[in-house]
């Protein structure tokens, strides 16, 4: 593994860790009532980082890891094998934007990911609950935990053919028009991508990641 690699997950690591310390947000709540055991979120997200037999990306006993963070280092990982048009959204916002809603777990794990970088830009990450946030307009990445979806449907389906790259856990999200969805098979962690639903939105995936994703 290239040491730039685990500089990164150093750092996310590190921000985890601060993030105990400082005053608590909307996302830290949530980790008072479970805590982040830092070893097990660096090799989760080696794990994540990382092509297994058989060419997917996926966690050999996810019984033993925590799937919420697994869930975040996928993210974190798509975020560098998408291309987003130049014109728009990617030359007038400075950060990367991730979206979350503050409805679950998985959605506070997202803090370690920001300040570190995806294609060159700082990745910030937005609480889009209250909903007066526009996500066509600022979020780069939308991820959607199962616990949201029926209240957030409403919501993408108005993207339209804003370049967004939506990603969810709640089954039948690729079928929904959404473009990555998490699939538990077994004890692997796998994922589906809706490639027509990334071309309407003007998304370019990496050949790469189409070879890990599962065959429909």
């Amino acid at each position: 593994m290239p040491m730039k690699l685990y500089k990164s997950l150093d750092s996310i690591v590190n921000r985890i860790r601060h993030s105990r310390k400082r005053g608590l947000n909307s996302y830290d709540r949530p980790l008072l009532m479970k805590r982040i055991n830092i070893k097990k979120f660096l090799s989760i997200a080696l794990v994540a980082l990382s092509i297994s037999h058989g060419g997917f990306l996926y966690a050999q006993n996810t019984d033993a890891v925590d799937l919420d963070q697994l869930k975040v280092a996928f993210v974190f990982n798509f975020s560098k094998y998408f291309t987003w048009p130049e014109n728009g959204k990617w030359s007038d916002i400075e950060n990367f934007n991730i979206c979350v809603n503050d409805s679950k777990a998985s959605n506070a794990y997202f803090t370690a990911l920001a300040g570190e970088i995806s294609q060159g830009k700082t990745i910030d990450i937005i609480d889009i609950s209250e909903g007066s946030i526009d996500i066509g307009k600022t979020c780069h990445i939308w991820f959607i935990d199962q616990a949201s979806f029926s209240k957030n449907r409403a919501r993408l389906e108005a993207l339209g053919s804003s370049d967004v790259l939506t990603v969810s856990d709640y089954p039948g999200f690729y079928l929904a028009g959404g473009i990555m969805e998490f699939v538990r098979v077994g004890n692997r962690m796998k994922f589906r991508i809706n490639s027509q639903a990334a071309e309407d939105k003007r998304l370019s995936v990496s050949s790469f990641l189409m070879t890990l994703a599962m065959k429909n």
